[in-house]
């Protein structure tokens, strides 16, 4: 934010003592997990790009008010926080309190687990030449006839 001062910023989201608005005082932890933003408006689902100490920054399927109270829920945490910046359908939130390391190291394993399921997916889809979110319904897709030969299923055998 050019010509905002910290002080001004601050001013206005006077949140986790010590943090920085703005510019992260912590490590942020890349993920793009799925997760769960309540607003007074509703829930939306959203994708978790990264987590930090003091905040996190997401993908939503539409736009939210920046300044907006909001609730991040992902695996077992749930952080309270404010939506400090909007771009598009990305926003960033602040949390109300700072979150300590055992949070940031379940949500690193968190996202290790995801990312390992999503390559085991990918490497058996690949095996059969389809795109992962199909593959477990290409198995399915044929069955054998009274011949023993394979038919799209629901489709008669050839006469």
């Amino acid at each position: 934010m050019i010509g905002v001062s910290q002080t001004v910023m601050s001013a206005h989201f006077p949140r986790v003592p010590g943090a920085r608005v703005g510019r992260r005082s912590s490590a942020r932890l890349r993920l793009r997990i799925p997760a769960e933003l309540v607003l007074i408006g509703g829930n939306l689902r959203c994708l978790l790009d990264d987590f930090s100490a003091t905040g996190a920054r997401v993908t939503m399927p539409r736009q939210v008010a920046r300044g907006e109270d909001a609730l991040l829920r992902c695996g077992p945490l749930e952080c309270f926080g404010r939506v400090v910046w909007v771009r598009d359908v990305n926003c960033g939130l602040l949390f109300d309190e700072l979150q300590d390391k055992s949070a940031v190291l379940v949500m690193r394993e968190l996202g290790d687990h995801i990312a390992e399921v999503q390559r085991e997916e990918d490497r058996l889809a690949a095996g059969n030449g389809f795109p992962a979110d199909i593959a477990g319904r290409a198995d399915r897709a044929a069955v054998p006839d009274q011949n023993g030969s394979l038919n799209p299923a629901g489709m008669p055998a050839a006469i």
